[in-house]
């Protein structure tokens, strides 16, 4: 049977110009709710939900310096959107000395904060408060545990909606004598149980951080004053160690399943824990004045390996990316400079890499320097702290600081934000919330949170949404046309030119399939049409190809390669993007 020749589509043979893509990063939303006493007092806390809602809350004060309070609470929509806000109480007077120190969102949605307001005479108590999705207030319950303090200072929920409540009680009105605190209270606000610890010392011990895992247990981390005990010939003898990292495991019911004590004998708080799947935990803070991790085995609490940071005096922040790596932010101060440290450790804690960000001179506040943490499913790193432009070292110039590390440790993009002349614009939290249809062009929204103050006036509680957008750039390189040779309908040169997986971070594999023995030229290019390297340039023979591809030396972002294929038949090429993370 004969076959006519056919010319082969002009689909092949027609040049254009080939795309590749950056991205884009821009301030999309801006948002301030006035305190309703005024001024905002304290750090405003933080949290999440699954569905990507998060709520915060601040303690707020009358302006000349009354001990009087009201908290002010605000729930967000995955979008950034106001739900709702709520001073409280209300529409009760503000109450004495009513602080906010921790936040929560249950898996249904509704709001906890916890805090700590004025009891009887002298004595401090803590309050907390349950809100449901819409802001209706569920129960409200005070409790006075200790003789003179009883006071939250982290919180967080299990699967359930039970809530555990980290912090300190002092029985005695000795400032240095307190022990660590632990509260499950269930979803109806009915306290189920609480524990106590008292360290080795007696005196000061404080939980700063709190974690639960999948299976209902629950992890305490705090300061924790220290001693050794020993007996010689001149009896029992005592030797101070200073402040210790000191970390416990209860199960559910409040039985303690293991704890352990990291000292240097000097002065060692943690300020943040994180678990991995298998329960391990993961603790960083400050220990003799260096940023130090600690990691414990969770089954049996011991410790698996420390990592001593080279640079940073206190780690704020922790987390965990998709493949188990461990991230921590903190912060050094030098020569009156404030620096932000991000380092990431191997899970088994060897160093990766370690990035720097300028924050400017320092303008010691009311809380000090605090770097806020987030990683996106891409493993993508995004800090908030402080910052001062340079030549403007004062509190009031103070302005939010907010950029993406790629997970190989460049510094993608920086946005700066300030409320107006004479805010001090100080950041306490960045999260992001992942695109409703995952895309490798779809980019995290991120949210940045805490408040904008005049000096000596009011204050304002602040939110802030960064979207990140993908521009197309046009490469620079044309595409060769077909030569006009003749062909059968089903001849051709090159098909299915794919690589995987995409994105990648390491290696990938690019696949592409020839109908004939051809010469083949496979070339990269970057966002700007530059040529990065000619992989391949060769004659192959038809059939199925593979070309196993290595990133190591190049930066996250989208590129481009392009597959050509010369022979006897014509010429074909092919142009594909990859994205290396």
């Amino acid at each position: 049977m004969h076959r006519t020749p056919t010319l082969l589509l002009t689909l092949f043979a027609v040049a254009f110009s080939t795309a590749a893509f950056s991205q884009n990063v821009s301030l999309t939303r801006a948002d301030f709710i006035p305190a309703p006493e005024a001024r905002v007092t304290g750090a405003p806390v933080f949290a999440k939900d699954k569905q990507g809602n998060f709520c915060q809350a601040v303690s707020t004060h009358p302006a000349g310096g009354t001990t009087v309070g009201t908290w002010l609470v605000a729930k967000y929509l995955s979008s950034g959107m106001i739900r709702w806000t709520m001073p409280w109480p209300y529409p009760v007077r503000p109450r004495p000395d009513l602080d906010v120190t921790a936040i929560a969102l249950d898996p249904a949605g509704n709001v906890i904060v916890a805090g700590t307001v004025n009891g009887n005479g002298a004595d401090t108590e803590a309050v907390v408060t349950k809100w449901d999705p819409t802001g209706a207030v569920m129960w409200n319950i005070q409790l006075g545990l200790g003789q003179s303090l009883t006071a939250p200072t982290c919180m967080t929920t299990d699967t359930l909606g039970n809530i555990y409540i980290g912090g300190t009680v002092r029985n005695s009105p000795v400032a240095d004598s307190a022990d660590f605190l632990l509260l499950r209270i269930d979803n109806n606000g009915s306290l189920v149980w609480s524990r106590t610890y008292n360290g080795s010392a007696g005196r000061l011990d404080q939980v700063t951080a709190i974690a639960t895992d999948a299976s209902g247990n629950v992890y305490i981390t705090g300061e924790s004053k220290g001693e050794i005990k020993f007996t010689s010939r001149f009896g029992t003898e005592i030797i101070p160690e200073g402040l210790d990292y000191e970390t416990i495991k209860y199960d559910g019911s409040g039985q303690v399943l293991w704890s352990n004590r990291y000292y240097t004998n000097l002065t060692d708080i943690p300020s943040a824990i994180t678990l991995d799947a298998a329960g391990n935990a993961y603790v960083t803070g400050s220990a003799n004045g260096v940023a130090t991790t600690v990691c414990y085995n969770g089954q049996t609490g011991t410790g698996q390996w420390v990592a001593i940071s080279a640079s940073a005096q206190n780690n704020t922040s922790i987390a965990l990316d998709p493949s188990g790596n461990v991230v921590t932010a903190g912060y050094a101060i030098n020569s009156g400079n404030l620096n932000y440290i991000i380092s990431k450790y191997t899970p088994t804690g060897s160093l990766s890499w370690s990035a720097t960000a300028a924050a400017g001179p320092y303008a010691p506040f009311t809380y000090g320097p605090n770097v806020a943490l987030a990683i996106d499913k891409g493993s993508f790193i995004y800090i908030s702290g402080e910052s001062i432009p340079l030549g403007a070292a004062s509190v009031q110039n103070l302005q939010f600081l907010t950029q993406r590390y790629a997970p190989t440790g460049q510094s993608e993009w920086s946005q700066y934000y300030s409320y107006g002349s004479g805010y001090a614009n100080i950041p306490s939290w960045v999260t992001t919330v992942e695109p409703a249809v995952p895309s490798p062009f779809r980019y995290p929204t991120v949210f940045v949170g805490g408040y904008a103050g005049l000096a000596g006036g009011n204050s304002e509680l602040a939110s802030l949404t960064y979207t990140q957008s993908v521009i197309r750039l046009n490469l620079s390189a044309s595409v060769d046309s077909v030569s006009a040779k003749t062909a059968s309908p089903d001849d051709g040169s090159t098909a299915a030119l794919a690589n995987y997986p995409n994105p990648f971070h390491g290696t990938t594999t690019i696949a592409y399939s020839l109908t004939h023995q051809s010469h083949v030229t496979l070339q990269l290019f970057d966002a700007s049409g530059k040529t990065i390297a000619t992989l391949l340039n060769d004659d192959e023979p038809a059939g199925l190809h593979t070309f196993p591809f290595t990133a190591n030396r190049l930066i996250a972002g989208i590129y481009a390669y392009r597959i050509v294929a010369t022979s006897p038949q014509g010429n074909l090429t092919t142009t594909k993007q990859m994205i290396i993370q």
